[in-house]
């Protein structure tokens, strides 16, 4: 009894020891930018909502939820947003910054498309859908 309990133990704090490692790894990825990267508030205001003092954007793959304390922004959103307002924008300093930003959650994005198109379909055939639609692919650069 007592020799099953030592060869037990060896796996009893190997486990305990990783399930931290294990839980930050698998905390979801995110950016945290501020408002201010996003243009000035006027224009940031269609996509974060009213600015509140120094308002920390969070930008990860979950859905988009707004609190006076921060605002947390979908990828895909955040995304589409830069390249809108980059397109449309008329100073040339803030399309530069638009870019930056843009460039800073790219990677966050491609990261995720690229694991989840990589593995294999769920189904096949005229009734399966093609995962490049569900995350499209985007530009690395605007």
């Amino acid at each position: 009894m007592k020799r099953f309990l030592l060869l037990l133990l060896p796996a009893l704090v190997m486990t305990a020891c990783t399930r931290d490692a294990f839980l930050k790894a698998m905390a979801a990825p995110q950016v945290l930018l501020s408002y201010d990267d996003f243009g000035p508030q006027s224009m940031a205001a269609s996509l974060l909502g009213p600015r509140a003092g120094d308002t920390p954007v969070i930008v990860h793959h979950g859905r988009t939820h707004f609190t006076p304390a921060q605002a947390q922004v979908n990828t895909l959103q955040a995304l589409n947003y830069l390249r809108r307002q980059h397109r449309h924008a008329q100073d040339g300093l803030l399309r530069q910054k638009l870019a930056h930003t843009y460039s800073r959650i790219y990677p966050l994005y491609r990261t995720r498309r690229d694991a989840f198109t990589g593995g294999p379909g769920g189904t096949y055939g005229r009734v399966g859908m093609n995962r490049a639609f569900i995350l499209p692919p985007m530009p690395p650069s605007l």
